[in-house]
């Protein structure tokens, strides 16, 4: 006769809410990855966001508008394509981030502490404030 001996489980970790988490995973990108566990996926998510969003910024003000249309003397529809294809670049950040976090969603969770990652998801939004605030109140 065989048995195993196993020690006490570790209970799995709650699943929280997916809707709320994704909203949350949008409006600060890659928090949800911090909710799920997962920090050095949330750095790595804001990482890509803000070089996406910072691509698309380029795109649409220096190269469309001050840059190669107005050099070149491309016609008005040129510079509108651009400005355009800047536009999906930003928005196709969202769609990465949400198919991101519907993979990690469905993965199992480590163990992480809940005040641990509420700090760092308050981190974010605080660096977020920081940086948006000033240029709003100037």
């Amino acid at each position: 006769m065989t048995s195993s001996v196993h020690g006490p489980e570790k209970p799995a970790a709650p699943l929280p809410a997916f809707w709320p988490g994704l909203l949350l995973h949008l409006l600060l990108p890659g928090s949800g990855f911090t909710l799920l566990g997962r920090p050095w996926l949330h750095l790595a998510a804001l990482l890509f966001t803000v070089l996406d969003w910072f691509a698309a910024w380029v795109l649409i003000l220096y190269v469309s508008y001050a840059g190669l249309a107005t050099a070149t003397a491309y016609p008005g529809p040129v510079a509108t394509g651009l400005v355009v294809l800047g536009v999906l670049l930003f928005l196709a950040s969202y769609v990465l981030l949400s198919v991101g976090y519907v993979r990690v969603y469905r993965c199992p969770r480590p163990h992480f502490l809940a005040w641990v990652k509420w700090v760092l998801i308050l981190l974010h939004l605080g660096g977020l404030l920081l940086l948006v605030l000033p240029p709003l109140l100037a």
